[in-house]
């Protein structure tokens, strides 16, 4: 007979690994994550640090940093203003000075 406890561990373990990958995959911040899975951004970060040496010894790496995508070359990131609906009353609440700006 197995324990229900059992499948409690074999969850919160599958848990930590979706973390990882997770953070593997798609480098999100940990407070994305702390939404995601319910816990602090601290347990977060002490989850996948954790979870990433055990995945280095699995998968036979000397160091956990091997694990972190090293081909990438050339970052691009669009930071244009893009356009925010205000509502008409109460508009100063909402300037942010870019209009009028003329001498």
């Amino acid at each position: 007979m197995i324990d229900i406890n059992y499948f409690g561990l074999i969850r919160a373990f599958a848990n930590q690994l979706f973390l990882t990958f997770e953070y593997l995959r798609q480098y999100p911040t940990f407070l994305g994550l702390e939404f995601s899975y319910g816990i602090s951004e601290s347990y977060c970060h002490k989850l996948f640090c954790k979870m990433r040496a055990i995945l280095a010894k699995v998968v036979g790496l000397k160091n956990s940093e091997a694990l972190k995508y090293q081909g990438v070359k050339t970052v691009i990131a669009e930071v244009t203003a893009q356009p925010i609906e205000r509502p008409k009353k109460d508009q100063e609440r909402y300037y942010n000075g870019l209009k009028k700006t003329h001498h």
